[in-house]
């Protein structure tokens, strides 16, 4: 829940003088026109600018870049953004908050029939935090909340009209969370995911050195011609040369020490020309001419030491010669993810008092330590741990406290990561300090491969994506255009 509300009002507290010039002396009731609708939800005009506003509070880094001018209002100022194709500031936003809203509504009404609704929870914390929200304006010297939405988005967006916005949002996300939680698959499915999409998952590790031709800028078409020539019977010579990986490796380091390479080690200069992990490339395989490099760099058949060469040229149709040899042949991450439960005493590292600083790390030290030892001092069961979660978040000594499972490497911050992928056993438990501050973390276990958390959330996400699209066209949305054009 506190995801969704982070991510839905991540644009509140940003600096919205962009917008500030568009309100209007005359004033209109936005809550009392409807803008959009369907069967059972409407969006009034309140609702429809918080969305349209909220959108260009997430683009203003980039408005200045594309000529907005803060003395004008979106109405009156053409875009220069080639995404808006001529239109005004207030129409190209208009159009992101028509799809956007098109989305909620239909996904509002699929829940409704469903009969799906916000657990109490749910409509708890949304509420909590227009509380907050509040407390806030009033301590940042705003009368009330309405008063510093108004500041932020524009007059008529009332703390009633954000709070109808962000139930609409949470239902929606909420609804569709429950569907793909609920969706159904086999391992089959995952393989063939896998297998339809080798651009997310196939990778090899080569080694390629390239051959182009030299001549001078004022050189003759003979001249280049020759050139090229040369540069290919040098490729080709290598190219017949060397036929294991080291071999490779050591012409590599001989050509560029021949050309004048003297300072870079050896393993320098060969880091430059491997590429690790090289994710299959749909758009070039489908090309003509890197088709048949594709074919046989990816090919189930492929050894370490097997070498290819390939044409190639530039724009201007400047040709030069690449010759490649296989390291790693083709392969998908099949490591075992890794299953963990952790309890957070954060620390603001971004604080610029030194001794304040240590003063809070010590703190949150010894909370975590006196969590741990608690929790060495009893069955040490992940039960156990579960229990100190549930009392570190009832006090609030800790931010977070929680499981992770099925986390792929790169996920966590690196001491995080680190720690669960070292030589652990489950029930393993320790302090593991990262820039957040102290974590107890507890190892539950191995989880599952970590090509198959890829697949099942690709496969998950395309299932959905495609349901999503299908509910837009089920559940229309009518929509008010003289309605739209009382937004200021």
């Amino acid at each position: 829940m506190k995801k969704i509300i982070a991510l839905i009002l991540a644009s509140v507290m940003m600096l919205f003088s962009l917008i500030s010039c568009d309100k209007k002396e005359d004033k209109i009731d936005l809550s009392s026109i409807i803008v959009a609708k369907t069967e059972h939800y409407e969006i009034d005009g309140a609702m429809y600018a918080f969305f349209l506003y909220d959108f260009v509070g997430q683009n203003s880094t980039y408005l200045p870049y594309y000529g907005y001018n803060v003395e004008l209002s979106l109405r009156e100022q053409t875009s220069a953004c080639p995404l808006a194709e001529g239109k005004t500031w207030f129409e190209f936003f208009a159009d992101m908050a028509n799809s956007y809203i098109n989305e909620c509504l239909s996904q509002a009404e699929a829940a409704y029939n469903d009969s799906f609704e916000l657990k109490e929870e749910e409509i708890a914390e949304v509420k909590n935090y227009i509380k907050e929200l509040q407390e806030n304006a009033l301590k940042n010297g705003y009368k009330n909340l309405d008063e510093l939405l108004a500041v932020y988005y524009i007059e008529g967006i009332t703390a009633e009209t954000y709070e109808k916005c962000i139930m609409l949002q949470q239902l929606t996300y909420s609804y569709m969370n429950s569907r793909a939680e609920d969706l159904e698959y086999t391992d089959a499915d995952l393989d063939k995911y896998r297998l339809d999409h080798p651009e997310k998952f196939l990778m090899i590790d080569v080694i390629q050195y390239s051959f182009f031709a030299e001549y001078d800028k004022d050189a003759t078409d003979e001249e280049i011609e020759a050139a090229e020539a040369d540069a290919k019977e040098r490729a080709e010579a290598f190219f017949g040369s060397y036929k294991t990986v080291d071999s490779f490796k050591n012409g590599i380091v001989a050509l560029e020490q021949a050309a004048g390479n003297t300072t870079e080690s050896a393993s320098a200069i060969i880091s430059k020309y491997l590429l690790d992990a090289e994710y299959y490339n749909a758009t070039n395989a489908a090309e003509e001419i890197y088709k048949p490099y594709y074919e046989w760099a990816y090919s189930p058949d492929r050894k370490a030491g097997d070498t290819y060469m390939l044409e190639e040229a530039y724009k201007d149709g400047e040709k030069y010669y690449t010759v490649s040899c296989i390291v790693t042949p083709s392969y998908y991450y099949d490591y075992l993810t890794k299953d963990c439960r952790h309890i957070l005493f954060y620390v603001d590292n971004n604080e610029t008092d030194k001794d304040k600083l240590e003063a809070a790390k010590l703190d949150a030290f010894k909370k975590a330590n006196s969590i741990l030892n608690e929790f060495k001092n009893g069955n040490k069961t992940e039960e156990d741990f579960k229990a100190l979660e549930t009392k570190c978040l009832g006090d609030e000594s800790a931010m977070e406290a929680t499981a992770y499972y099925n986390v792929t490497k790169g996920y966590m911050v690196e001491e995080f990561e680190n720690w669960i992928y070292g030589e652990r056993t489950p029930g393993d438990c320790e302090i593991v300090e990262t820039t957040y501050g102290y974590h107890i973390v507890y190892f539950i276990g191995d989880g599952l491969p970590a090509w198959k958390i890829d697949a099942k959330n690709g496969y998950v996400s395309e299932i959905m994506t495609e349901y999503r699209d299908g509910l837009i066209e089920i559940y229309k949305v009518t929509y008010n255009n003289n309605a739209i054009k009382k937004i200021p």
